[in-house]
């Protein structure tokens, strides 16, 4: 079951909580100036935690946190402006896969003179607080923690120890990350006419996350409608797309209970999207129409696959 325990947000209309960057009345403040929403999905436990980050127009780079790293793997993504870790700057589209219990240098979320949308995914909830290189820092950053973490509902304990557990059909990480972007679409696997898709498991082995990006032609059924036993969160990265007759555009994100789940249509310029599924064992029982059985075999397929390689 999802939940947004940090907010004040409009309540899910017939199994959908409608989101959008440029509507963020109700987010909690972030860092002073910006604003931020904290969703969780999947499973009550080990689910995946999302936060959601926007900030205003800024010409200067947003200040840094300290090296640290989280004993869950993670992604993150810029959808709207740079988000830096230590050397590397990540802009419009671009995205990194970190391995949990990694440590890697200071960091900030999106930031930009147009402004800053990201979305960060612990893909294990219990994983997320910070824990800094510098051991001066540990105990304070825990105590400082702890109370968002019961906020959230978050059990306070470590994550499995058997460690990072990210595998992805973009290849491996590599000094504990792994960086990508949706321009590289062009050479993801196509799962049906006019799509493709790139697919990736994250989190705990067993119930985590399944990560489904998707690069759609105009008019393509980029997600297929049917019905699935967990919670699905899309997130427009560019373009536009219909669902249930409702346009979504850039910015615009929202998440399908659990039961029936409409289908993504690609408007006419295409869409570059985010698909998160809640609980990576339900994807095999994802059952959709006869025309749309392609895709399901060849994401859950992809999948399963995966599965075999933690």
């Amino acid at each position: 079951m999802y939940s947004t325990p940090v907010g004040k947000i409009d309540p899910a209309v017939n199994g959908q909580l409608n989101l959008s960057y440029r509507h963020v009345e109700g987010w909690r403040r972030f860092f002073g100036v910006g604003k931020s929403l904290d969703l969780l999905m999947g499973d009550d436990t080990a689910g995946p935690y999302i936060l959601f980050s926007c900030f205003g127009p800024m010409e200067d780079e947003m200040p840094r946190g300290p090296a640290h790293g989280h004993d869950s793997d993670t992604w993150r993504m810029s959808i709207l402006g740079t988000t830096n870790v230590g050397k590397y700057a990540y802009v419009d589209g671009q995205f990194r896969f970190q391995d949990g219990s990694i440590s890697y240098p200071g960091d900030n979320v999106a930031w930009g003179p147009k402004g800053g949308y990201g979305v960060l995914v612990f893909g294990d909830r219990r994983g997320w607080p910070a824990c800094p290189v510098d051991k001066k820092l540990q105990e304070q950053a825990a105590v400082q923690q702890k109370p968002f973490s019961d906020k959230l509902g978050i059990q306070d304990e470590h994550p499995s120890p058997e460690g990072s557990a990210i595998a992805s059909t973009l290849g491996e990480t590599s000094l504990g990350h792994l960086d990508s972007s949706f321009d590289t679409a062009k050479d993801w696997d196509e799962v049906s006419p006019g799509i493709r898709a790139t697919v990736s498991l994250m989190g705990d082995r067993r119930v985590g996350p399944v990560l489904v990006l998707l690069k759609g032609d105009p008019s393509a059924r980029v997600v297929p409608a049917g019905n699935l036993g967990t919670e699905t969160l899309h997130v427009v990265v560019e373009g536009a797309c219909t669902v249930d007759g409702v346009t979504k555009t850039y910015g615009d994100f929202w998440l399908n209970e659990a039961g029936a789940q409409p289908e993504v249509v690609a408007g006419r310029e295409g869409l570059s999207h985010v698909l998160l599924i809640g609980e990576r064992q339900e994807l095999s029982k994802f059952t959709v129409g006869d025309r749309d059985q392609n895709w399901i075999d060849a994401v859950a397929g992809v999948a399963a696959k995966l599965q075999t390689l933690l």
